[in-house]
């Protein structure tokens, strides 16, 4: 989940100024889903208005993003010139248990929410977010 300055995101690209270098995992080709939090937050509206008691839905855009991708456009935005990869084992040494989640593949569809509750996420795109948005000269909280 990214947008408005926060979250994971936010987090990241203080990791990444503190340690001068936007490290992605063996070759940067694990990729993500990923959702706006105002796309999230009509996602809830929804299935509010909506679903079904017990049901379950995936919130997700259609874009899909590397981790080299990642961190190449948070190395821009933290004005960091070291953008590399690290292997998994330095990865869990940095990163502690984190580094399992940024090392695999976390591809997820929204198809059904989509179907089931006449939602569609809309055309945001984290890099977009990251090259224009809200991520741009962002103080840490």
């Amino acid at each position: 989940m990214y947008g408005r300055g926060g979250g994971l995101v936010q987090a990241t690209i203080q990791r990444t100024k503190l340690s001068q270098s936007a490290s992605y995992i063996d070759d940067g080709q694990t990729a993500w889903s990923t959702i706006d939090v105002d796309d999230l937050a009509r996602l809830y509206e929804c299935a509010f208005l909506r679903a079904q008691p017990g049901s379950l839905f995936n919130a997700t855009s259609k874009e899909m993003i590397t981790t080299k991708e990642l961190m190449i456009s948070i190395a821009k935005i933290a004005g960091i010139e070291k953008v590399g990869s690290w292997s998994y084992e330095d990865a869990a040494k940095a990163l502690g248990p984190a580094a399992w989640g940024a090392s695999i593949n976390q591809r997820i569809s929204g198809l059904r929410a989509e179907q089931q509750l006449q939602w569609s996420p809309s055309p945001n795109s984290l890099r977009k977010e990251l090259e224009q948005g809200s991520y741009q000269n962002k103080k840490k909280p």
